[in-house]
């Protein structure tokens, strides 16, 4: 089913509807994900609600990038993963001071 299908889909059934996507190409070392990195990037940017990709900077570190949000601002949260619960929680404020809020644009 192509994007559209899935907008359809959500629309129609008044549900929402979770794509996942892959990137076109790796990612130099560094480098932030963008809504043109995804494959079928076109289709995203005119038909997908939101769009948002998952960014790690280690193994524990994370930040979550709202790249598209059509009914509101794209933004960043920054993430801690817990591996032996398979969870993500944001960061402890002393553990990190520049982590654990929100930055919107």
């Amino acid at each position: 089913m192509q994007i559209r299908g899935f907008r359809n889909l959500a629309l129609d059934w008044e549900i929402p509807v979770l794509v996942l996507s892959q990137f076109k190409r790796p990612l130099m070392p560094g480098q932030v994900p963008a809504l043109s990195d995804f494959k079928g990037s076109s289709a995203i940017e005119q038909n997908a609600a939101m769009a948002m990709a998952l960014h790690s900077f280690s193994p524990t570190n994370y930040q979550l990038l709202v790249l598209k949000n059509r009914d509101g601002r794209r933004g960043e949260f920054n993430l801690a993963f817990d591996g032996a619960r398979f969870t993500f929680t944001r960061p402890e404020q002393a553990a990190e001071p520049a982590a654990g809020g929100i930055t919107w644009q």
